[in-house]
């Protein structure tokens, strides 16, 4: 990870002056200790996006936070020095630990990227505890026809190599037709 370039961010609309705010309950707990150093990054990037603002007058004046509907692309992610494989893994450690869940996935369907929304939740509070129900991260949705049909044929094909110890499959692909013929091992050397 490294600084990003503050103009790289302008540019894109990812700067913003709000200030990060997190709970001292947070920054405490087992959940936020046992993150790996990434993932805790990215969970203060999440916790800047939040938008605030006071309830109440005098003495009685408290922030009150919208954690619902945030949005980090996984391009911001790599102005930061994130690749897409890590910052995959810090949301999965994220969901995991009681930290976000996913409220729309995003993708790409017909040539439209849409990014995913996450909101923020509690269940970290009951991290370790009985009362911790662990979530599980989504795999990724696949939009293209075509190749959800390649990977269901690989899929198949790979089960029936295993099951018949074949070493030629073929995977039709609407027009075109792939074969690949013997075993993908490179043979060993024999001294």
């Amino acid at each position: 990870m490294y600084a990003p370039d503050p103009k790289v961010l302008k540019a894109n609309g990812w700067y913003h002056e709000r200030d990060l705010r997190m709970p001292q309950e947070m920054f405490r707990s087992g959940a936020f200790i046992s993150l790996t150093h990434t993932s805790k990054y990215v969970l203060q990037l999440f916790l800047s996006r939040r938008e605030w603002h006071y309830e109440g007058k005098g003495r009685k004046k408290k922030p009150v936070y919208h954690n619902t509907g945030l949005k980090l692309p996984y391009s911001e992610a790599a102005a930061y020095g994130i690749n897409a494989k890590q910052f995959r893994r810090c949301i999965k450690e994220l969901i995991e630990h009681g930290f976000l869940e996913i409220a729309k996935q995003g993708g790409q369907l017909r040539g439209h990227k849409e990014c995913s929304e996450y909101d923020l939740i509690d269940d970290w509070k009951h991290y370790g505890t009985s009362a911790f129900a662990p979530r599980t991260a989504p795999k990724g949705v696949c939009f293209s026809d075509s190749l959800s049909k390649y990977n269901q044929t690989r899929t198949a094909g790979k089960r029936a190599r295993a099951t018949a110890g074949d070493k030629t499959f073929s995977t039709d692909m609407g027009d075109s037709r792939l074969t690949v013929m013997g075993d993908s091992r490179r043979p060993k050397r024999q001294h």
